[in-house]
């Protein structure tokens, strides 16, 4: 299974919703890989100090894990922009960026594309996108 810890917020600006996504990668280009025997919380994720702020959701074969960050010591984690682009073990932030016109109504439209080369391995960008925006609209 991969186990995506993920924040996002969203928010407006002169007519343009910007939503920010930060993922916990390993490496700020691969996604977190464990045996599909551990149990998400007890085995993985609490001992390693996250903690969620909703229960995880599976999508496919990736669990989506939204962090609270009131509990969860954000800054004991790297940026991806500190580590060096070499580094594939180094469990890091890595921000995304997705924006939109904002309609009269509060609706968006015409995000702009995720870029096509960019993965997040073994998956493209756009396919985790796809996965992180079939989650409950609460989530």
């Amino acid at each position: 299974m991969f186990i995506l810890p993920y924040q996002s917020t969203s928010y407006v600006f002169q007519g343009i919703r910007v939503q920010t996504i930060r993922y916990l990668t390993v490496g700020g280009r691969f996604l977190w890989r464990e045996d599909d025997s551990l149990d998400v919380l007890h085995d993985i994720l609490e001992p390693n100090g996250i903690y969620l702020a909703s229960p995880p959701v599976w999508v496919k074969d990736t669990v989506f894990c939204q962090v609270d960050h009131t509990r969860t010591k954000l800054s004991d984690l790297y940026q991806w922009e500190e580590i060096p682009l070499t580094d594939r073990e180094t469990f890091c932030w890595r921000t995304y960026y997705l924006m939109a016109k904002e309609t009269t109504q509060g609706t968006t439209a015409d995000w702009l594309p995720v870029p096509v080369r960019e993965r997040l391995e073994p998956y493209s960008l756009q396919e985790v996108m796809d996965r992180f925006s079939s989650l409950p609209r609460d989530t």
